[in-house]
């Protein structure tokens, strides 16, 4: 079994500067499963991945990350965030990033928590199909599509933007015009450039921003096996672009992807996911080598 993402030479937390967190947990899911899955099917994915980045220029042999082990998969969310909440207390956010792999999207929630007790004022940047919004879902708090109304109740409304939003309901709706949620819309041509459109509402959030990668915000042909596809959404090149310019105008000091359905079948979604974790890495190593 691969223990380490990337597996490159794994390095203590505190000599780290990217802290990888495999986080099993599937409490809050309505329909694909295969979200616990999700952390040890990534971890396999990325040990296939080159570790040279072309795009980016970057070796990721010689850059310290530390992976957490991989727990059992998790039952409750007091398991999740008890595990963040210590892994966090262990890092030193100014400096190093928590990247977290999940897992169904509810693990984001104590992973903010965790670091605003850290480090005060954050925004959140949400990449999501689903607006996530709604006070509750059948009748849990903590389902996952309310995590952003959670989150919200955390950093403030006025700090999150949701980016590639297309399944919303009416209780959203109203949520998001009374409070004047930023979001961007993800039934956008495929091909078309967000940046414009999301430079405006970057600048209005704090300097310290999360990023939440919820994988079915990527158009289902690219990433087909996700807890609840929704046709449409971003391509390849709009989604990584648009993390770069987040990493460009932004101080990063946390993400996770998640909401992957892992299982047989499902390496080229694993492989993709893991791809997309890379490249949230070398951003924040272009990042540190360049201060």
């Amino acid at each position: 079994m691969v223990q380490y993402f990337l597996n490159p030479n794994q390095y203590p937390i505190e000599e780290s500067d990217v802290v990888v967190v495999p986080i099993p947990f599937e409490g809050a899911i309505s329909y694909m499963p295969g979200a616990a899955g999700g952390p040890e099917a990534i971890l396999k994915a990325s040990d296939q991945l080159e570790l040279f980045d072309l795009e980016q220029k970057i070796d990721f042999e010689n850059f310290r990350i530390h992976t957490s082990p991989l727990p059992p998969i998790m039952h409750s969310y007091d398991e999740v965030n008890l595990l963040l909440s210590l892994v966090i207390d262990r890092m030193e956010p100014s400096r190093q990033l928590y990247l977290g792999i999940g897992g169904d999207h509810t693990v984001t929630i104590p992973a903010v928590e965790a670091l605003v007790k850290r480090t005060g004022e954050i925004g959140v940047v949400q990449i999501d199909a689903h607006a996530d919004l709604r006070n509750s879902y059948q009748e849990n708090l903590y389902s996952h599509a309310c995590i952003m109304r959670r989150i919200s109740e955390t950093v403030g409304v006025q700090n999150i933007l949701g980016i590639g939003i297309r399944a919303i309901c009416k209780e959203e709706r109203e949520f998001v015009e009374e409070n004047n949620v930023a979001i961007v819309p993800g039934n956008r041509g495929l091909h078309e450039d967000l940046l414009p459109d999301i430079n405006d509402k970057l600048a209005n959030l704090p300097d310290r921003v999360f990023i939440t990668v919820d994988l079915d915000g990527l158009d289902p042909t690219i990433m087909p096996h996700v807890g609840t596809p929704v046709p449409g959404g971003l391509s390849w090149k709009q989604a990584t672009s648009i993390i770069a310019r987040i990493f460009e105008r932004k101080t990063v000091i946390g993400a996770d992807i998640v909401e992957i359905a892992s299982g047989p079948g499902t390496e080229r979604s694993d492989f993709a996911a893991a791809l997309l974790g890379q490249k949230i890495i070398g951003h924040h190593i272009n990042k540190v080598q360049n201060i």
